[in-house]
This record gives C-alpha cells, structure tokens and sequence, in this order.
C-alpha cells in the first residue's frame, strides 16, 4: 500500500545520500549541484515578489523538459525560503517519479508530498537522532534532569542549526 510520508522520506534519504550529505547543515546548493549533474536538469533559482505576492505563494515551480525554474518569495525570512525550495524540488522529483511509474495511486498528494519531502530533507529523521544523541550526551547540564527541560534546550539547538544556514 502506498505511504506518501515513507516515499517522500525514502526519496530525501536517497537524495542525500546520493549527493554525499550526510551531516548538518543540510546545503541545499550542493543537492542542486547533484540534480544538474547526475539527472541532467537545468535548474535556474529566482527570488521574487511581485508575482508571488500578488497570488500569496510562497514558491513556485516551472519546468519545460530538463529546464526548471523555481521562483522563491524574497519577502519571507530565509529559513522559510529555505523551506520552500526544498518543497519546489519535492515537487520536481515528485514529477520524476510519477512519469515513471505505471500508475498514481488515489491517496497521492502532490503539496503533502513536497511538503513531506521538504521535511525530510531538511531535517532527516537519522541526522535528528544523531544530534539528539550528541546534545543529550555531551552538551545538557546536569541539571537538565526532565525530558521537556532537555527538549526545550533541543529545540533551541535545533533551530541554531536551521538558522545558521
């Protein structure tokens, strides 16, 4: 039975292995780089507002053939941009997938696919574990004894992590 959450996870692991990302920050330019050079596309990225603005999106993704144009709102704060070229690209493998399969299945969603995948990329569930791990072995006081107490300082860490990029 078809999982849009596992396929959208299991093709961001595949992508960030293929393009050999496997610790944080997760660079988006370099699985850019892996696209143009390993599936041939011509990814051309412009930041925007007038148009994206005028219909409220954040993003959008074109694509003639190999030709892709992904336009980013420039108004919105860069982890969100961040956010929405990994959504775009989502879209774009989404669309490489489907014209390769033999059927689409009813329980498919194209934006809950790229927003899946976007949160895959981003934050891959294995890198998460790792850093959890580091933080709560080697950096949390000792009198961080509660689990929120730990999650608190986590998710702080967490979007250190996220804003550094």
């Amino acid at each position: 039975m078809y999982n849009l959450r596992q396929e959208a996870q299991k093709t961001a692991n595949a992508l960030l292995y293929a393009a050999n990302v496997n610790k944080p920050p997760i660079r988006i330019d370099n699985i850019i780089n892996w696209l143009r050079k390993n599936l041939n596309f011509n990814i051309t990225i412009f930041k925007s507002d007038q148009y994206l603005n005028y219909y409220r999106l954040s993003g959008q993704l074109m694509r003639r053939g190999q030709n892709v144009w992904i336009l980013i709102n420039k108004n919105e704060h860069e982890v969100r941009q961040r956010f929405t070229l990994a959504h775009e690209l989502g879209h774009l493998l989404d669309a490489y997938q489907v014209a390769h399969m033999t059927e689409l299945t009813r329980n498919h969603n194209p934006e809950r696919y790229a927003n899946q995948f976007a949160s895959e990329l981003l934050m891959p569930a294995e890198l998460v574990r790792e850093e959890w791990s580091k933080f709560s072995q080697e950096l949390y006081p000792q009198s961080c004894n509660s689990s929120y107490q730990k999650f608190s300082m986590y998710q702080m860490k967490l979007w250190a992590i996220v804003l550094m990029n």
